[in-house]
C-alpha cells in the first residue's frame, strides 16, 4: 500500500503552520485544524475548495482559501497545479 496517500499534503501543512495567523487565512487554518473532514490531501486547490462549496461556505471563506492557495504556492519552489495569477 502506498504510504504517501495518507500523508498530508504540503499544503494542509503549510496552512496548519497559519494558525497563529491574526487574519482571514489564520482563521482558516484553525477551522481546517479542528475540522476532521478537512482534506488532508490534495496536490491542487480544487479538492479543498470542493469541499468548502459542498458546506455552503460564505464566498469570502472561497476567497481566503484562494489567498492562501497563491501565498502557499509563492512560497513553494516545486510545481503546484490549480490557482495561478492572471
Amino acid at each position: 500500500m502506498n504510504q504517501r496517500r495518507h500523508e498530508p499534503s504540503n499544503f494542509y501543512v503549510w496552512l496548519l503552520k497559519q494558525t497563529d495567523k491574526n487574519s482571514p487565512i489564520g482563521d482558516l487554518a484553525r477551522d481546517a485544524k479542528i475540522d476532521t473532514l478537512f482534506p488532508r490531501a490534495g496536490s491542487s486547490i480544487e479538492p479543498f475548495k470542493k469541499y468548502l462549496m459542498q458546506k455552503s461556505v460564505d464566498s469570502l471563506v472561497i476567497q481566503t482559501l484562494e489567498d492562501a492557495w497563491l501565498k502557499y504556492s509563492e512560497s513553494n519552489t516545486s510545481e503546484i497545479t490549480g490557482l495561478t495569477r492572471p
